[in-house]
């Protein structure tokens, strides 16, 4: 994948992520606030996730992860060409006490920008729980549109939950 640089909105900046900023950010993964319910990783993650993430410096496995940043570090984006088809997916996470202020929505919209004008996509897609009314409308906000309900596609709890999916035409 290509290096991103940094890319500038009115609040939020997105850049690519600094070694000395990883111990930071698994930190944040293992705290219990972070993660809320709605990260997949964390108590009950795989430990191959876990692994990766320990090596997020700038890529695992073709997913870019980044970093949002206000005056520091404040969340992270994501984004990986889906294998076998034309698009990306995208997603975000954001530090509990920068939630609900917008930083979220801001970044999705820089890295959208930056998606649909460095690759040869028209096409970007983000999933979220069916529970997690923060996300979508951070989603909403960014442009992206709800395109399905994908049933019982996270069994949590002790539940099935569905989730949805939103895309973003260029």
């Amino acid at each position: 994948m290509k290096r991103i640089g940094k890319l500038d909105g009115p609040r939020v900046r997105i850049r690519e992520i600094r070694h000395e900023e990883i111990s930071e950010i698994l930190e944040w993964i293992e705290d219990p606030s972070f993660r809320s319910e709605f990260l997949p990783f964390g108590r009950d993650a795989d430990d191959t996730v876990m692994e990766k993430l320990k090596g997020i410096a700038l890529e695992v496995d073709g997913t870019r992860f980044l970093a949002i940043e206000k005056t520091k570090i404040i969340g992270l984006v994501l984004y990986h060409k889906v294998s076998y088809f034309d698009y990306f997916d995208v997603g975000f996470y954001v530090v509990p006490n920068e939630r609900n202020k917008g930083f979220g929505a801001e970044a999705m919209g820089l890295l959208v920008d930056y998606v649909f004008k460095t690759y040869r996509v028209d096409r970007i897609e983000a999933g979220t729980s069916s529970l997690n009314v923060a996300s979508q409308k951070a989603l909403e906000k960014a442009g992206f549109r709800k395109e399905a309900v994908r049933r019982k596609t996270l069994f949590r709890n002790e539940v099935w939950e569905d989730s949805i999916l939103y895309s973003i035409i260029r």
